[in-house]
């Protein structure tokens, strides 16, 4: 359980300033910011020594107690990569969890404002959430949320070891690394014992503990959907198809595992864990499309077998737009998508007739 409060960053740092004082310049935030700068060369060739890791206690403490100062996305991602280093995914889901709810509540006047001068645009903020999915990975940025988040370990057995979802993809071929770094992975059939070995509690609640953050990150972009200048949103496709795939990899050793306890209580699996290794996903989606959240959820699908199979697609890009577009009527879509087109639809509609007119 984290020592942290959560909550009590949702309340108002006052009546008159609910998200508190603007921190950019303040020798606190300062600090904080040096104490996440990497120290030493980092890894430019494979046989350099990695930069000194900050100190992750020292960053969540100084992140909790500027925000509760200031309501800063700055500082929410800080307090988040350190609570993940700290408390794995359960920190990881925390810390999505205050960065969606305080988006939730305080969007309007939360840190980087919003500048009403340029359509209230949000770039400032996507840029900072972009940190989750970035384009290219670099040893000098000092959140690397991807690789922290392959690094977690996913079974614990006292016989066997601890391991990662970093040290699956190095044992399977899928990750390309060093002959003296793949001599540190033992091969799958270690791994897959050390599983067995796991205690069946904590594995089921890192899965759950996985599933929380990937609502959570999702709920983030629906904010940015939903109240965005012209619905602009962040880029975590990349971030959440990570967190997808580490489920469905705890799912699979859930699945035999769950499936003989299911047996014995003569009870049926649980729906929510991935099936075992093996079992096909590829069989057809049953059901009709009913609704319009139906056909977004079936885009969605559509999006994460492409990005699976097809990285290379331009699919979920698309898909991912048109989903921007379902709820809204035709004048909104020619709003979104060619905003200089506006002046041509207005032509073309003519002048709205006088309500004074009989």
């Amino acid at each position: 359980m984290s020592k942290y409060d959560i909550e009590s960053l949702f309340s108002e740092v006052s009546a008159d300033n609910p998200c508190g004082e603007d921190i950019s310049y303040d020798q606190d935030y300062l600090a904080l910011e040096r104490l996440l700068q990497p120290k030493g060369e980092g890894v430019i060739a494979a046989d350099e020594e990695a930069a000194e890791e900050p100190n992750w206690s020292e960053v969540a403490d100084k992140s909790f107690n500027l925000l509760r100062r200031s309501k800063d996305l700055r500082v929410v991602m800080y307090f988040t990569v350190a609570l993940l280093k700290l408390e794995g995914f359960a920190g990881l889901r925390d810390g999505l969890y205050l960065l969606r709810g305080l988006l939730e509540r305080f969007w309007d006047n939360m840190y980087p404002q919003l500048d009403p001068e340029d359509n209230n645009d949000p770039l400032e903020r996507i840029n900072i959430l972009s940190a989750l999915s970035p384009g290219t990975v670099s040893e000098q940025d000092p959140m690397k949320f991807r690789q922290r988040a392959m690094e977690v370990p996913l079974c614990d057995s006292r016989q066997m070891g601890r391991f990662s979802f970093r040290d699956i993809q190095v044992a399977k071929g899928a990750i390309t690394v060093s002959d003296e770094q793949r001599a540190q992975v033992p091969e799958m059939s270690v791994i897959d014992a050390a599983f067995r070995d796991s205690e069946i509690e904590k594995l089921q609640s890192a899965f759950e503990e996985i599933e929380g953050a990937i609502e959570h990150v999702s709920a983030v972009t629906d904010v940015f959907s939903e109240r965005a200048y012209q619905s602009q949103s962040p880029d975590l496709s990349d971030f959440v198809m990570l967190l997808k795939n580490i489920r469905k990899c705890l799912g699979e050793h859930l699945g035999v595992e769950a499936a003989g306890a299911a047996g014995a209580a003569g009870g049926d699996e649980d729906e929510g864990v991935v099936p075992a290794a093996g079992v096909s996903g590829g069989g057809p989606i049953s059901g009709s499309i009913q609704s319009p959240q139906d056909a977004i959820k079936l885009m969605e699908k559509i999006c994460e077998y492409f990005e699976r199979y097809e990285p290379s697609s331009p699919v979920p890009l698309l898909l991912r737009r048109a989903k921007k577009l379902v709820s809204k009527n035709f004048i909104e879509i020619i709003e979104n998508m060619c905003p200089g087109a506006m002046s041509e639809v207005e032509t073309v509609k003519g002048p709205e007739p006088d309500s004074g007119t009989a």
